[in-house]
């Protein structure tokens, strides 16, 4: 999906770079996971950081193609049923306080 849809989703981030910085933003604060994920390791995500995924998602999908549209929510669905993070070695989401 990431290939098929890059041209799109880059089009989309460059005419809104207050929402290409938030996905930046959320990308970087990612990295170590990312990192430790490559590497073998059981990672574990905070549910602020899950819902900033769902909130990019939910922005890339206000202005994309019915077929993006149907990507972002098939992405989410994933994202919500758990399913793609258990497949991406993400053990669980931590919930923070006031979440």
């Amino acid at each position: 999906m990431f290939y098929r849809h890059a041209l799109e989703v880059t089009t989309i981030l460059v005419k809104n770079p207050s929402l290409a910085a938030d996905a930046r933003n959320i990308m970087n604060a990612m990295l170590p996971e990312v990192k430790a994920a490559t590497q073998g390791k059981a990672i574990t995500i905070g549910q602020a950081q899950l819902n900033g995924i769902i909130s990019i998602l939910d922005a890339l999908g206000s202005e994309a193609s019915p077929d993006l549209k149907r990507s972002i929510q098939r992405i989410k669905r994933d994202l919500q049923q758990k399913n793609v993070l258990n497949k991406m070695g993400i053990k669980k989401v931590k919930r923070e306080k006031g979440l």
